[in-house]
């Protein structure tokens, strides 16, 4: 019953609380629940906390008012203003033209449409795997699955028979509670994918003689 309890605060207004960064004295109105949703920070030490690459993808709130029913909740950021900008990875002078592509990326929290910036000498399929995330499909790419949650369904599949249709139906429903729609048929786009990433893993692991 006390985690219950705790649970439900956790989703209420901070009130008077500050940022939890030292010597900060603006409101904390902004939270990651992939990193932990009872630690409040500013504007300012969210967008630090979160300038790595692969931290980008997390799922950042902030509490606002919402419109339709005239009060504050913890409204997600589906694309946070610091981007999703990946560093090139040939040398640190590089001049290369950026390239933006906009792709769905699925994972256990749902899916989202995101940009994806990167130099146009390193592929969007460097960039999403450099963000944790597998393509799905070899040439120009609209959508992504989460490696980890990937790996994830391979154990359920393995342990508890979770079959792809029933797995892509939580994705849908888990992503429709949490940001009110559905971006991509999970089930349509998971099937190449999955068997891709399996014949990857099951390559990459084998010993070169």
């Amino acid at each position: 019953m006390k985690s219950l309890y705790d649970n439900v605060k956790v989703e209420e207004w901070p009130h008077h609380r500050k940022c939890e960064r030292t010597d900060c004295e603006e409101n904390g109105d902004f939270r990651c629940v992939s990193c932990s949703a009872k630690v409040f920070l500013c504007h300012r030490h969210i967008m630090q906390a979160h300038e790595t690459a692969r931290s980008r993808t997390h799922i950042v709130q902030e509490f606002a008012r919402d419109e339709v029913i005239g009060v504050k909740v913890w409204k997600t950021l589906f694309i946070p203003p610091w981007g999703s900008e990946i560093r090139c990875q040939c040398n640190n002078n590089c001049e290369s033209d950026r390239v933006r592509s906009i792709i769905t990326l699925v994972h256990e929290e749902g899916q989202q449409a995101r940009y994806i910036d990167h130099c146009s000498c390193t592929s969007v399929h460097s960039a999403l795997v450099t963000l944790g995330f597998f393509p799905a499909t070899p040439v120009r790419p609209c959508t992504a699955f989460s490696i980890k949650m990937l790996r994830s369904y391979r154990l359920l599949n393995v342990i508890c028979k979770t079959n792809q249709k029933a797995y892509a139906d939580y994705i849908e429903e888990v992503s429709y509670t949490k940001y009110g729609s559905k971006e991509i048929e999970v089930y349509r786009s998971m099937q190449g994918c999955y068997r891709a990433f399996v014949f990857v893993r099951t390559n990459s692991a084998r010993k070169v003689p």
